[in-house]
């Protein structure tokens, strides 16, 4: 059974959780490069999360515009790094 697009982008916000978790306790550790590492991690996991909420907003509401004829479900995640919208490209370059 197929994992829908609501359930990816899910699981990617529990992971960025998850991942900010563990970078606060390498961070109280003492080990900042694993801390860095993890949250910038875990910020990708959230911005793919963004992409993937803001592409099911965008296809449900009536008449939105969408060209490919793509369903909520159909939604891709576009993998780390990956973002196609400017401001979240800008957000993550610094």
């Amino acid at each position: 059974m197929p994992e829908s697009a609501q359930d990816r982008a899910a699981e990617l916000h529990r992971l960025a959780a998850r991942l900010h978790a563990a970078a606060v306790a390498a961070h109280e550790r003492g080990d900042h490069l694993t801390a860095y590492e993890l949250s910038k991690e875990a910020l990708e996991h959230s911005l793919n999360a963004e992409v993937l909420d803001e592409q099911l907003a965008t296809a449900s509401q009536p008449h939105s515009g969408r060209s490919d004829g793509a369903s909520p479900d159909q939604a891709v995640f576009m993998g780390p790094r990956i973002f196609r919208s400017p401001r979240l490209r800008a957000s993550f370059q610094g």
